[in-house]
């Protein structure tokens, strides 16, 4: 098993269920990994919606933006960050949790899982233990080690989360409406089976129809 944390993903930042997601609290917290591999995608802080959403690739709108604003030396007003996340079993709290943090903290993990593959061990079957120091953003770390002291858990494997789903990428289409303004909700509706249809066309006076010169782009 190998991580490949330069992946590039297209995959909204959350579905439309409520998951738990991981806090590691000030001091030592034990989890164990349930997915083989994380989910790696890029992510758009959107301000005017107060949430964030996953870049839904090519032609993104967001990613336009953010170009055109550089080439014209704008201060960037959408954010875009790289993203890491994994299923996995909180000791604490008891529950399947997403973690979700940023490279420095999943390269560690990664070298850690890399160590235990190469010893014969399966990482699944390990605990590990995050020991956080710090509460604010410029003075938090982490270390993470493994604990052959404690035992796995058993855990209900409905609650297993697929994050290639539940982080799917949003339209290129439903980005434009969140642009241009349209409620997060109703951005969401657009080419679902949800989105609400067309008002009915009123009948007219048939109109004349006259030759016009259409120019293709």
């Amino acid at each position: 098993m190998v991580w490949n944390l330069e992946a590039k993903t297209d995959g909204t930042s959350g579905g439309g269920d409520k998951k738990a997601f991981t806090r590691f609290a000030e001091g030592i917290t034990f989890i164990q990994l349930i997915d083989d591999a994380p989910n790696v995608r890029w992510v758009h802080w959107l301000p005017m919606h107060n949430r964030s959403v996953t870049c839904p690739g090519r032609g993104c709108p967001f990613c336009e933006v953010r170009n055109v604003q550089k080439q014209n030396g704008q201060k960037q007003t959408i954010g875009m960050s790289r993203r890491y996340s994994m299923n996995v079993y909180n000791h604490d709290t008891k529950q399947v949790e997403i973690m979700e943090q940023g490279k420095t903290f999943f390269e560690d993990l990664r070298d850690l899982v890399g160590d235990a593959i190469e010893e014969g061990k399966d990482p699944k079957t390990l605990v590990f233990k995050v020991r956080r120091r710090g509460t604010g953003q410029d003075d938090t770390s982490y270390r993470i080690d493994i604990d052959s002291s404690k035992e796995t858990a058993t855990f209900d494997q409905t609650k297993v989360t697929e994050l290639s789903e539940y982080f799917k990428p949003i339209t290129n289409e439903q980005a434009l409406a969140l642009l241009n303004g349209v409620a997060f909700d109703d951005a969401m509706k657009i080419g679902t089976e949800e989105q609400p249809p067309a008002p009915p066309v009123e009948s007219k006076e048939p109109v004349e129809l006259q030759d016009v010169e259409i120019e293709l782009e």
